[in-house]
């Protein structure tokens, strides 16, 4: 496939991949709605057909379930990463992300241990975005679409 979705690679012949896909895509959809209950089942089929690097499937996952109120996958997936290399910043920086969106109040620990021990400019740079977001959009008056 020319365009693979978000580099993440599956199993299977051509139509098992793309079915593989598109459970991921209404998995992560199902996870942002507040709707885990149709969607971890999705998403627990796409992450056991994935062929190799699991790290980027296991990290947009993470933010899908945070973005519906849930960080239990991601705190419990980043800290099987970090058991596994402790230095892993972009585990921590994940977490942490995650732990901030669901309002959880020890969310910068894991930042800010990236920030004081990391020589990783990519992992800082993604610590201090997690700590600085952008600004939200503010929403268009009604019958206007943003431009």
């Amino acid at each position: 496939m020319a365009n693979s979705f978000l580099q993440i690679h599956f199993t299977g012949d051509a139509d098992q991949q793309e079915l593989y896909r598109t459970m991921m895509c209404f998995g992560f959809l199902g996870a942002m709605y507040k709707r885990l209950e149709d969607a971890r089942p999705l998403l627990d089929v796409a992450e056991s057909r994935l062929s190799g690097d699991r790290r980027k499937f296991e990290l947009y996952r993470s933010m899908a379930e945070a973005s519906g109120g849930q960080a239990d996958y991601a705190i419990k997936t980043m800290n099987e990463r970090l058991r596994r290399n402790p230095d892993d910043d972009y585990a921590k920086v994940s977490m942490g992300v995650a732990m901030r969106i669901v309002g959880d109040p020890e969310w910068r620990f894991p930042i800010d241990n990236v920030l004081a021990t990391s020589v990783d400019q990519g992992a800082r740079k993604a610590a201090l975005d997690a700590l600085n977001p952008p600004p939200r959009r503010k929403a268009a008056p009604a019958g206007m679409r943003p431009g």
